[in-house]
């Protein structure tokens, strides 16, 4: 389409038409329709509107989104912030797919989790990189996002990581547990888990903490 003011602003709005009749995941969060797949064999989720991207010839054309070109280049989201580098590579290397890597790049607090359960897992041994050896395992682990057999059906797969509390993940539910929680709550929560049962509560622990022992 031609990079023109005109041009790119219809273009923002017939998107932004399509998004909300196909139905977003947070109805109450601007949803930019500038994202689309860019890169050499566009397989992989980005700015439309960036000077690198294809088309645009090295004019910044982000001015014209919700949020003005400053915000976008400025600001990080909280794992950039405050997820180890290991983790991050980790993710990179192992999610499989763009549709994983992406769900998962903003679970800032279910990557911190599940690096410290790591650690105590290590008990000495180094941090298990993925390597062909356990990069399955690795998949598996971050794949929990979209397979836990645990999670509410209704449950929003994107996360929303503000600070205005506009949508919180609720805190799990063990009154049919018989238990007043988990070592793992905060891993549960981020999954969005119900459990109707003591065993499936233990089921659910047994499983993280097989999914972590298996990547060493």
């Amino acid at each position: 389409m031609p990079r023109e003011i005109e041009s790119i602003d219809a273009f923002g709005r017939l998107e932004s038409e399509r998004m909300a009749a196909g139905g977003i995941p947070l109805p109450a969060f601007h949803h930019c329709p500038y994202i689309g797949f860019i890169g050499e064999n566009q397989d992989r989720p980005g700015c439309l509107l960036h000077p690198l991207a294809e088309g645009n010839a090295g004019i910044d054309f982000r001015g014209l989104s919700h949020y003005g070109s400053m915000t976008c280049n400025m600001y990080f989201c909280p794992t950039h912030h405050r997820i180890p580098a290991n983790i991050k590579v980790a993710l990179q290397e192992a999610a499989g797919d763009w549709y994983i890597f992406g769900l998962m790049a903003a679970e800032a607090d279910l990557l911190e989790t599940l690096f410290d359960l790591i650690s105590e897992y290590a008990e000495g041994r180094p941090f298990p990189f993925p390597d062909a050896t356990n990069i399955n395992a690795w998949h598996r682990l971050f794949s929990l996002k979209t397979d836990w057999p645990y999670a509410r059906s209704e449950r929003p797969l994107a996360v929303y990581f503000f600070n205005d509390d506009l949508y919180p993940k609720p805190p799990v539910d063990y009154c049919r547990t018989g238990r007043n929680g988990s070592r793992l709550d905060t891993v549960f929560r981020e999954l969005h888990s119900v459990f109707p049962s003591a065993a499936a509560l233990s089921d659910a622990e047994k499983k993280i903490c097989d999914h972590v022992e298996s990547l060493w």
